[in-house]
């Protein structure tokens, strides 16, 4: 490259990281919805006098300093762990310079002393907890249950309450300290007690997750030894992809455990005891390298990869902890990726809930091998899915280490999991998301290597279908992933052949979305307030031409590499194909419906039909009779549900500017807030990568790449994920990677600097989303601290759905010929055994609802929900909250549904009605 550009293109990276990179991080900390988090009370009303409501970036501006000095401070438990982190590194130092005479840092790792070390941070983490306070009360104090002190609580929490206390009391544990509001006595929990939790609650289920990771190993080894045949030369290589792979095998085997109806505790403890027995060699490998395995260290005693090292260490300990609890806490998981688990060791067999190769199934394995209503296996389901994060995290590590050399990767993972949207479902809403980065992340990693680094392999071609398995899993734990699936071909072809083939299969990916309908034309037309006119079919037509002439050119361009990628694009597709064939099959088999078809789910065999409109009379107990007919043409049966469920998360705006500012808007929070919608200001100087030199060198050809498929993800993702940003989690591998590259390939001090500064002050404003999480959530660390059991936890968090369920579960054996409930929202699924036999309708945002109340008729309604079979109704009391107008239609039909309740002929029997949690229960006479 001229030595002009390089001058042209450093000092133009260096204004634009000055002047973008500032204004970014400035506007982000003054959105309001960030700077509730991010300040004190008092900064926030002194800003009120500065800056105008509108005055985003004028507020951040002048809190900039304000906000990082709240967040390094504001919690006390940390700032204790911190000081004792430093002080034993500071003796570490002290003996390294007795022993050798300087303070660099000498250390011989081995996978034991990290794992020792990771345990021995997570324990002391969680001995500061045990030292720190609740308000202005010590966490240690507990007060005697008495009515005058909780007066928040029900009878059956109070009850709760008490056998904890007389427990504690009974084990030694309560010291008494005095009174509490001159009414109850106060005691502290001994520390002795406190940390026999520890080793109770916490350590088990650490070496759960040991276990977990070794079986997947040795299983995932036997497959890319045997199957695959590849031998990686790095060893953490070889680790997360035996690790992915092993997962992959796992769940095969237990979906086809359950296809054979034999998901039994028997089954799932053989699976495990025999894997090591039939790896015996592969277990002895891993377990030579976890003892004997290890590599030489060297920093620095200040160097920053020790610090962001122990950041990460203490960062996914405190997700650790924060993750033992006895049932889950999110929507999502209670609703789906921890009940559907659940619901298959119940059935012991085959649901179709599970239909493709999910991660879930391996999540289900706490339920399977420690009991379907164990404590213990509920917790250790969610340490499975706390694991997804983990190999996650490393997953970017291993691709910034491969790509940027030695002593890379640290920070492109650190910037990966620290992102709020991902804490959401590392440590909050347990879903399967991180596994479906990680099998994406190792599959464009196994696509990279043998397609830059082909020189250094035996076989590339088996690294090509080793791509494709992985993205193959991707595609079966989320469907989502196809998007991934689609920019990895196009990266493949324009790698291989020419930039236009690339070009070529990005039309092509056009034509396939639109058939299949992920791409709606119709309502983008409408979105962008143009008249649609072109139908689906010409586009298609349009599109397919434009792409077939463009590969064309590229195989014409590219003909001296055309065989090599053919071939090495059919291997890719091969092992794809190979993956998904068995659950497919198994799909179109269940339908009935041709092998050639792709059939994504299978059919639901236990949820009784509800028929609304008549058309399955005599065919189903639960159908309408003529004079109770629902006209499935009038307009309140036009389903608006799917609008008001995903429009919330982009907005309402029109024209082209609602696409092309979208990326700003999702990253300022502007259209919808939330810690599981937050990410980070420093993702936004994604365009300044192309302003590096290194970037358009023959040796940034890789992060070209990346760049270039990263966009893709971007625009796949902003016309068809709705906004919705764990739809489009396989950006995220790009944009973190090439945030690494712009720190560590900046050509000069000066914007190498100020790149470093500006990514840092985005970790500090992850850092403080994370405290102000731990602060709503503080309750919930007094489970694996000790404090409470159990039972006390769900009667002071969930205190009804125990007995909604006995009810419930009660009426469906009592009320005949109306078996089931009515279900609105809330997280009762998970709480409900069998509950896809006892839950009729799932009807969240009530469309079902209002088209079944069309003509208002209370009677006929109230007849219409009896006749198909309903005896009482769950109502969650917050549905309408996602919707901002108050005008909307959500709102309507909520404020419908709560008219037709409380109409003296609608005679519902009010049960539970507290909304405060959310929660209104009724019988349906």
């Amino acid at each position: 490259m001229h030595s002009r550009l390089v001058t042209i293109l450093s000092m133009s990276l260096f204004g634009a990281l000055l002047l973008w990179g500032g204004y970014t991080l400035l506007y982000y900390i003054g959105v309001p919805a960030h700077l509730q988090i991010l300040t004190s009370e008092a900064t926030r009303e002194s800003l009120a006098t500065l800056c105008s409501a509108d005055g985003h970036f004028c507020r951040g501006a002048y809190a900039v300093l304000s906000a990082v000095w709240h967040v390094l401070t504001k919690e006390s438990v940390f700032l204790w762990y911190t000081a004792v982190c430093a002080v034993l590194f500071g003796l570490s130092i002290l003996w390294q310079y007795c022993k050798h005479g300087n303070t660099e840092v000498q250390w011989t790792v081995r996978p034991w002393k990290l794992v020792l070390l990771f345990l021995g941070m997570i324990w002391l983490l969680f001995t500061c907890l045990t030292l720190s306070q609740k308000g202005t009360v010590p966490l240690r104090i507990i007060v005697e249950p008495i009515q005058e002190v909780y007066t928040t609580a029900g009878p059956e929490a109070m009850e709760a309450l008490k056998r904890n206390y007389a427990s504690l009391q009974e084990r030694g544990c309560l010291t008494r300290v005095g009174t509490f509001a001159d009414v109850a006595e106060a005691s502290r929990i001994s520390m002795r007690c406190l940390q026999g939790s520890f080793f109770t609650r916490i350590l088990p289920q650490f070496l759960l997750a040991l276990v977990f990771l070794f079986e997947l190993a040795i299983a995932g080894r036997l497959v890319l030894r045997r199957l695959l045949r590849i031998k990686p030369k790095d060893r953490f290589a070889e680790l997360l992809f035996s690790i992915a792979l092993g997962a992959g095998a796992f769940i095969v085997l237990l979906w086809i455990g359950a296809v054979f109806h034999i998901y039994t505790p028997l089954y799932g403890w053989l699976l495990a005891l025999l894997v090591p027995v039939i790896g015996f060699r592969h277990a002895l490998y891993w377990m030579e390298q976890f003892l004997g395995g290890g590599w030489e260290f060297r920093s620095k005693w200040h160097g920053l990869y020790l610090l962001l090292a122990w950041f990460l260490f203490s960062y996914l300990a405190l997700n650790f902890i924060n993750v033992i609890r006895p049932f889950p806490i999110g929507w999502d998981d209670l609703g789906s990726y921890l009940n559907r688990p659940r619901l298959l060791v119940s059935y012991g067999a085959f649901v179709h809930s599970m239909a493709t190769f999910q991660w879930e199934y391996l999540t289900s394995l706490g339920f399977l091998l420690f009991g379907f209503n164990s404590t213990f296996g509920a917790t250790a389901s969610l340490i499975i899915n706390w694991t997804q994060g983990l190999i996650a995290l490393l997953a970017v590590m291993l691709f910034g280490r491969t790509f940027l050399g030695a002593g890379r990767g640290l920070l492109s993972g650190a910037l990966y999991y620290t992102l709020p949207l991902v804490g959401h479902f590392s440590f909050a809403d347990m879903k399967i998301d991180n596994a479906v980065f990680l099998a994406g992340t190792l599959a464009t990693l196994a696509l990279f290597i043998a397609l830059f680094k082909r020189e250094e392999l035996q076989h590339p071609l088996r690294w090509f279908a080793l791509a494709g398995v992985l993205a193959a899993f991707a595609f079966s734990f989320k469907v989502t992933a196809v998007m991934l699936l689609m920019a990895l071909a196009a990266t493949l072809a324009g790698a291989l052949l020419h930039w236009s083939a690339f070009v070529g299969l990005f039309m092509a990916s056009i034509a396939i979305f639109i058939q299949q309908g992920g791409l709606r034309l119709p309502t983008i037309f409408e979105r962008l307030a143009y008249g649609y006119e072109a139908t689906a079919n010409q586009v298609i037509l349009w599109c397919a031409t434009i792409a077939g002439i463009l590969l064309l050119i590229a195989f014409w361009l590219g003909r001296k590499n055309a065989r090599t990628a053919v071939l090495s694009g059919a291997i890719f597709l091969a092992g794809f194909a190979v993956v998904i064939l068995p659950w497919v099959t198994h799909n179109n088999i269940q339908h009935g419906k041709p092998l050639t078809t792709l059939s994504l789910g299978s059919p639901n065999k236990l949820t009784p039909r509800i028929d609304m409109f008549g058309d399955y009379r005599g065919q189903t107990p639960y159908s309408l009779p003529p004079e109770l007919a629902v006209d499935k043409m009038h307009e309140h049966c036009k389903a608006t549900a799917a609008k008001e469920e995903l429009d919330r998360y982009w907005g309402s705006q029109t024209g082209w500017s609602h696409y092309l500012t979208l990326p700003w808007r999702a990253v300022m929070n502007l259209d919808h807030v939330g810690y599981y919608v937050t990410v980070q200001p420093a993702l936004l100087l994604f365009p300044l990568v192309l302003l590096l030199p290194f970037f358009w060198r023959p040796s940034g050809r890789w992060a070209r790449w990346m760049w270039i498929g990263t966009l893709y993800l971007l625009v796949q993702w902003g016309f068809m994920a709705n906004g919705v940003l764990w739809y489009g989690i396989g950006m995220f591998l790009g944009l973190v990677l090439l945030l690494e590259v712009l720190v560590a390939r900046s050509p000069d001090v000066f914007s190498r600097t100020t790149a470093s500064v500006l990514v840092c002050m985005s970790l500090v404003i992850c850092l403080g989303m994370r405290f102000w999480q731990f602060e709503t959530q503080r309750n919930m660390f007094e489970y694996p601290l000790g404090k409470i059991g159990a039972d006390t936890l769900r009667e002071r968090t969930i205190p009804y759905y125990d007995d909604i369920t006995e009810i419930v579960m009660h009426r469906r054996q009592t009320v005949e010929g109306r078996p089931l409930l009515y279900r609105i929202g809330t997280f009762m699924p998970y709480f409900v055994p069998k509950n896809l036999e006892v839950i009729g309708v799932t009807d969240h945002q009530l469309d079902f609802f209002n088209c079944l109340h069309q003509d208002r008729d209370i009677a006929k309604t109230r007849a219409r929900l009896k006749a198909l079979g309903f005896n009482s109704l769950v109502f969650d009391t917050n549905t309408a909250t996602i919707e901002k107008d108050p005008n909307g239609s959500l709102h309507q039909k909520v404020q419908a549904l709560v008219d037709f309740i409380n109409h003296p002929d609608a005679g519902m029997q009010l049960v539970i009605n507290d909304p405060g949690a959310g929660i209104a229960y009724m019988l349906i006479p």
